[in-house]
């Protein structure tokens, strides 16, 4: 039984703004990279700022630490919740 709608294959690495949500070892959903953040001194790239967008229900503990794993770069992240209606 095929678990994605529509879905079709790609290549390994051929996606790079697609992200893994985990908490501990368990894979809670898929994020997407949605801003890339720059320091402020100049072009220095600071990944700590990126900005990734998951499903609500896939982060629903505040007081949680959960992890994201982006073209295979492990980094904790913070969760700001934000409703939008």
């Amino acid at each position: 039984m095929r678990r994605v709608f529509n879905g079709e294959e790609v290549v390994l690495h051929s996606k790079p703004w697609m992200g893994l949500l985990r908490q501990n070892s368990t894979v809670l959903c898929s994020s997407f990279l949605i801003s890339r953040q720059y320091g402020l001194a100049g072009n220095n790239y600071d990944k700590s700022s990126d900005i990734a967008l998951t499903a609500a229900h896939c982060v629903y503990d505040e007081s949680r630490q959960y992890t994201i794993l982006m073209k295979f770069t492990y980094c904790s992240m913070t969760i700001n919740f934000f409703h939008y209606s």
